[in-house]
């Protein structure tokens, strides 16, 4: 690992001033910083989040800080991104210590910066910086208040532009034994299964001559099967390479499904997630009834799943994480 030197001989000559004698082999010593790691450290559908590790040693007998580090970064031979980070932290006499501090890319800009950037897969990165070490006041005539080790890295990043949809999205209807036993259960056995099957054909199968009105959803605890699939289409060459999803499903702002998937099919830069989940009658509220019944329904996705990318990239799965809206026709 590369270490990048500075002199600094003055610091420790004062620093030693007040003491009886002057240790001659001090003199020599020099701190020195390094960038020890640059990973990616989380990424979503809307930014990716960089991690950067900076080692500082300290020989001196006295505590320094660290005034921060300024990166600048370019992104396909385009500048980018201009920013400092980790101001204030110090650094323990005669010893070393890691800083950590994150910077977050948001997948917007990147794609208004680099030219044809649906056409990458990974996007060339440089980062060029430098670490700031803020010295002490100590009143002397041309002794330093800081110095800056500079440094250049680069890092490829994945390319992202995902359109979330939900195809094939179906209601089973309910088998007439399921349908007494709810209302049992639910304590409405006064109530005709007919009227709930009338209401479950108005509401998920677009039945207009079938009314709504004699169910009140909150009052039947009427299991429902449904399926659908999830369909998430990168719009740049970059394959989104995962093998499940945990997730929560909500529509109308309402919470209607939870769960995971393993059933993954790849195609290209496409991927389709077969969902197969069950949700509660009662627990739909009167926005969500009214939107399945114009079978025009806004949805959100949450959700996380871990991403593999080349080795060279990131040798570990790296946890991918998904918020997306939208709406469904079905």
């Amino acid at each position: 690992m590369k270490m990048i030197p500075w002199s600094v001989a003055l610091l420790a000559t004062v620093a030693l001033s007040t003491c009886a004698t002057l240790d001659p082999n001090l003199l020599k010593k020099k701190p020195t910083a390094s960038l020890e790691k640059l990973d990616i450290h989380e990424i979503s559908f809307q930014d990716i989040t960089l991690k950067f590790d900076i080692k500082v040693h300290n020989p001196y007998p006295l505590a320094i800080k660290l005034a921060g580090v300024h990166l600048n970064f370019t992104v396909e031979n385009q500048k980018f991104l201009e920013t400092q980070s980790a101001q204030g932290l110090h650094l323990p006499a005669n010893g070393s210590k890691i800083n950590s501090f994150l910077v977050s890319l948001r997948y917007a800009d990147l794609a208004r910066v680099v030219k044809a950037y649906q056409a990458k897969d990974y996007l060339n990165t440089q980062i060029d910086g430098k670490i700031a070490i803020a010295l002490p006041r100590i009143g002397v005539k041309g002794f330093p208040t800081e110095v800056t080790v500079p440094f250049r890295i680069q890092k490829q990043i994945p390319a992202i532009k995902p359109v979330v949809s939900i195809r094939n999205f179906r209601v089973e209807m309910p088998k007439p034994q399921e349908i007494i036993k709810s209302l049992q259960k639910s304590g409405q056995s006064m109530l005709k299964p007919d009227k709930v099957v009338g209401f479950l054909g108005a509401v998920f199968q677009g039945d207009k001559k079938k009314a709504t009105e004699a169910i009140k959803p909150p009052q039947v605890d009427l299991k429902l099967k449904v399926r659908f699939q999830i369909e998430l289409s990168n719009q740049t060459r970059a394959a989104l390479n995962f093998n499940s999803l945990n997730y929560i499903f909500y529509t109308e702002n309402q919470e209607l499904l939870r769960g995971s998937t393993a059933n993954v099919q790849r195609l290209g830069t496409k991927v389709i997630l077969d969902i197969v989940n069950e949700f509660s009658l009662k627990s739909l509220s009167e926005s969500v009834v009214a939107a399945f019944k114009k079978r025009d329904v806004q949805f959100r996705l949450a959700g996380s799943t871990a991403l593999q990318l080349p080795p060279s990239i990131k040798k570990e799965p790296l946890a991918l994480k998904i918020d997306e809206t939208g709406r469904f026709r079905y």
